[in-house]
């Protein structure tokens, strides 16, 4: 692969040779919803990754820059709102000195302070950085799991692109099983200043018992939930803007959360021999790297 800004390819694969190799691969067209634009590794046996939300400007980000940098990972999942206003000057100055040295491994999930301005901060960074701004949703695997990248600010209501997206890839991937990992600005369940996000139900209710894990930010805290219809949902909004409460009860039984430190969710996910997936998680505060809270899931491949 080279390592030179991708070339915009419209709906083909090509190949290029590198040390000898030949290295197939699929890109899209800019924006084009539910076409690749992160590389996959499913045959992996294991994936570290970090995922983290509504990460502060300059200084107030640096903290988890730092924690996200001081461990290795193949995926960091930006989970949305580069602040204030998501606006090319924004992401220069308060994105690109902290979080910007992980853009060839980022994931990035727009949020609702990027979404009114994508077409002057987000698709220009993401351009510059990768060749091409990340479609509206889109999927990729890792050691035998599948993320669904979802887009909260757009519609997500049954008859809309989305849905239709996203009900066509649980049709064509059955054999997943419920090893996937949806992600989202918006949580569907949050006890958070901004509470349950009603509009995410319909996009929740197609993955209801065929995902194990769903990823948030928008509430600027930690926050895990009882299973849903199958699903865990992780609210990883500690990125260093701000700390919101806990004053909105949600529907869903909240299992754990912190309100006062900085930090990220740590995945490790491992692909079992057979049917079976597994996924580690930790919340790690930024101030010390210690484990606020941790676990795991598995999930079967073929149900």
């Amino acid at each position: 692969m080279t390592t030179a800004k991708n070339k915009l390819i419209t709906g083909f694969v090509f190949a290029t040779a590198l040390a000898g190799m030949l290295l197939t691969l699929t890109l899209s067209e800019a924006g084009a919803a539910g076409q690749p634009w992160t590389a996959s590794r499913d045959h992996a046996k294991l994936t570290k990754v970090w995922a983290v939300g509504d990460v502060g400007e300059g200084a107030l980000g640096q903290s988890n820059a730092d924690l996200v940098s001081s461990r290795t990972m193949e995926y960091l999942l930006d989970l949305g709102d580069v602040y204030p206003s998501g606006t090319a000057a924004d992401f220069a100055d308060n994105y690109d000195p902290t979080f910007g040295q992980f853009s060839a491994k980022t994931v990035p999930v727009i949020g609702n302070h990027e979404h009114p301005t994508r077409s002057l901060g987000f698709d220009p960074y993401w351009t510059a950085e990768r060749g091409s701004p990340p479609p509206a949703y889109f999927s990729f695997a890792a050691s035998g799991w599948q993320f669904i990248v979802l887009n909260s600010e757009i519609p997500t209501g049954a008859g809309s692109a989305q849905h239709t997206w996203l009900k066509n890839l649980l049709a064509n991937t059955k054999s997943r099983g419920n090893c996937r990992i949806a992600l989202s600005h918006r949580p569907r369940y949050s006890d958070g200043s901004h509470g349950d996000q009603s509009e995410i139900e319909p996009l929740w209710g197609l993955l209801a018992n065929r995902a194990r894990i769903w990823l948030s930010g928008h509430d600027h805290n930690m926050q895990r939930f009882a299973s849903n219809r199958g699903i865990v949902q992780f609210v990883s909004g500690a990125g260093g803007r701000s700390h919101y409460p806990l004053d909105e009860p949600s529907t869903t039984p909240l299992k754990f959360g912190n309100t006062s430190a900085d930090g990220a969710l740590r995945l490790i996910l491992k692909r079992w021999p057979g049917r079976a997936s597994r996924a580690s998680w930790s919340f790690v505060s930024a101030d010390d790297g210690t484990d606020l809270d941790a676990g795991y899931l598995g999930c079967k491949r073929r149900r």
